[in-house]
């Protein structure tokens, strides 16, 4: 569940007690979690928890969401497995997100793991997971801060952590002009895809950091969902291959690579160093803290240098299939610096798309039609929702 159905209006205090009535039984509470019930008492060392970067919100088919992700380390001496994760707005008291059994486990991932658990979100001592997390409000009702509780279970009893209330950033999403001006594109990222762009975390010059929290993948499609028009294969032959990229706002040159070179055949294309994996890229410097990226371009195909001056609608490259890639697609980001893998992402918007529908499995993607909405919406300044079809 990405978030509280709508009309629920749970207290926090309600849904802690509901889980601590299903467990074996309630030990010590910290912080403020159910005070008027249970006297709040110091106890044994239990968890670090830490907000990764900070919260920002996107709007995003019709929604308000936030992004981000809690480091859990465990500081005791004894193995704790967290039992659920509350998320609430501390200034109505609504429930936002009630995380546990199998939705837990299949957001938390422990450190140095290769893959994400599917097992008990448990933490031996010293180790670290990371819980990622995905909000979904109304638009309409916008969330200022949140407050998070854990609960825990620890040598037989249940216990609740309640954090310091953290604020959401106020600053608004980049505005970008859309990167194609014409064809079908599936927008292609989806939040608990296990080496998927939002939980590619690189910890480089000593800070863990995700490039991709807001990475999409803009990959052709024709209009019975084809994704090549010739043989499957071959790179060149995929829809939207060689389609020019242009640049989304007028800004400054940050970076760019033109000589990695690309298979001719999509399943020849290897692994790559880490420093060649975003393939040929532009990174263009927006303002202050603000840089988008543009990846897998065709070899040879930006003739821009570092410094140069960038206007919105000039072409920066074109579509193509190098570096890590499982076939030809343009890959777009925004982080706060010219670095793609030492760079935090940061939520962007475009400025106008029409959204023509999605596909529900993305594994029907090339064999299958999406599914159509009844009529094309028309979106103005909003991030493309996950597998979304849209066309520039």
């Amino acid at each position: 569940m990405l978030g509280a159905e709508p009309g629920t209006h749970n207290t926090l205090a309600q849904v802690l007690k509901g889980a601590v009535a299903s467990s074996i039984s309630l030990g010590l509470i910290f912080g403020s979690v159910l005070a008027e019930a249970v006297p709040v008492e110091s106890g044994p060392e239990s968890f670090d928890v830490r907000v990764l970067a900070p919260i920002r919100s996107v709007d995003s088919h019709d929604r308000a969401l936030y992004t981000y992700e809690l480091v859990v380390t465990n500081f005791s001496t004894g193995s704790l497995t967290v039992t659920s994760l509350v998320i609430a707005d501390p200034q109505t008291g609504q429930i936002v997100a009630n995380y546990a059994a199998a939705e837990l486990s299949q957001r938390f991932t422990r450190v140095g793991d290769s893959h994400a658990n599917s097992a008990e979100p448990e933490l031996t001592p010293g180790r670290s997971a990371i819980i990622y997390v995905e909000l979904e409000v109304p638009k309409t009702a916008p969330i200022n801060s949140l407050r998070q509780t854990f609960t825990y279970g620890n040598a037989g009893s249940v216990r609740a952590l309640t954090l310091p209330v953290v604020a959401v950033s106020k600053q608004s999403p980049a505005v970008l002009a859309p990167p194609m001006k014409a064809g079908r594109w599936v927008a292609v990222h989806a939040p608990d895809w296990e080496r998927g762009h939002r939980r590619a975390i690189y910890a480089l010059a000593g800070v863990a950091r995700i490039p991709g929290r807001y990475a999409i993948d803009f990959l052709g499609v024709d209009h019975e969902g084809h994704t090549t028009k010739g043989m499957q294969d071959r790179a060149a032959d995929a829809v939207g291959y060689d389609e020019p990229v242009f640049a989304g706002g007028d800004g400054t040159v940050a970076a760019v690579r033109n000589d990695v070179s690309e298979s001719v055949l999509i399943h020849d294309n290897g692994r790559h160093p880490l420093a060649d994996a975003a393939g040929n890229y532009v990174c263009l410097k927006l303002g202050d803290g603000v840089f988008v990226f543009y990846e897998h371009l065709r070899p040879a195909s930006s003739h821009l240098h570092v410094g140069q001056r960038i206007h919105v609608g000039e072409v920066i490259g074109r579509v193509g299939f190098s570096g890590d890639s499982t076939g030809p697609h343009l890959h777009m980001h925004v982080a706060d610096g010219p670095d793609p893998l030492s760079s935090n992402g940061l939520p962007f918007v475009l400025s106008h798309y029409v959204e023509l529908g999605r596909y529900d499995k993305i594994d029907d993607l090339g064999t299958k039609p999406w599914s159509l909405w009844p009529r094309p919406r028309s979106i103005l300044r909003e991030w493309p929702y996950y597998d979304v079809v849209i066309h520039f």
